[in-house]
């Protein structure tokens, strides 16, 4: 069988070990789930040891899923039983994460043919998009799989040698975090001699107070929306999907102003420390 929706490691010796001698003695206890076309979604490791003793399987066949939901179904089902790090979570959220994006995309699109929903509103998807992703492989909320998403970016950038740990589950994203900091590249002296006159001009001190501005803006936001809570009602399931759709956006927003304000702070003190 092929396995085009194993997108979560391979299992290590010592599980496979146990696996298969539990499906000799006690045969598969959980169904392989399969394609309306025989293809696994999930189940490779049950379906490969059994066919192998010879065993047979249960089976739990899917029919019209699209690929993508094929993909996230197989993620989804494999991140409860598996004991997964969360730096291999937010690495397989980001896999699927353009496959949500799709499936959310479709159903937007359909809730507008069969019911007039107007299919805009990017942020609310995007933020939508972001939660469900944390959901679907265990992670909790949405902001916790983008600080990780993040950190794994700058992993990427500035230690490309470790990225392969975060698939076999060797580093977790706070080792990660850890690793990055250490390797990230430090200013030549020549710019540190200039940064007085670059910080008066606009530098960390100007972008944190733009970021500053931004996390004002979004408090504002979630005010005004705290305050208007009391007039959705009136306003029916139509007023109250918009002040869910606001409060995901203002929610968005505060959360990206936080962690530009931690990281313009963070660029300040390292200048303030080598100018003084």
């Amino acid at each position: 069988m092929s396995a085009p929706n194993q997108l979560l490691p391979e299992l290590g010796v010592d599980d496979l070990a146990r696996l298969t001698a539990s499906i000799r003695e006690n045969g598969v206890q959980v169904p392989v789930v399969l394609d309306e076309f025989g293809v696994v979604i999930d189940g490779h490791h049950r379906a490969r040891i059994a066919e192998s003793l010879g065993v047979d399987y249960p089976k739990d066949v899917r029919r019209g899923l699209s690929e993508a939901e094929k993909r996230v179904l197989a993620v989804e089902l494999n991140s409860v039983r598996r004991h997964l790090t969360d730096a291999q979570r937010v690495e397989l959220g980001r896999k699927i994460e353009p496959d949500v994006a799709e499936i959310a995309r479709k159903r937007q699109e359909e809730l507008g043919r069969t019911h007039g929903v107007d299919p805009s509103g990017q942020m609310s998807r995007r933020v939508r998009t972001r939660d469900e992703v944390a959901r679907i492989v265990g992670l909790g909320s949405g902001r916790t799989y983008e600080r990780g998403k993040r950190v794994l970016v700058q992993v990427e950038q500035v230690a490309p040698d470790l990225v392969p740990k975060a698939s076999s589950g060797a580093l977790n994203i706070r080792d990660f975090r850890r690793e990055a900091g250490k390797r990230r590249p430090q200013a030549p002296a020549s710019v540190h001699q200039e940064s007085r006159g670059r910080r008066s001009a606009g530098g960390p001190d100007k972008r944190l107070g733009d970021c500053i501005m931004k996390e004002q803006d979004a408090l504002r936001t979630l005010r005004g929306i705290r305050e208007s809570c009391g007039l959705t009602p009136l306003l029916g399931p139509q007023g109250m999907e918009m002040a869910r759709d606001l409060a995901e956006v203002a929610a968005a927003m505060l959360d990206e102003a936080t962690a530009y304000i931690a990281e313009a702070e963070v660029a300040r003190a390292r200048v303030s420390q080598v100018v003084s």
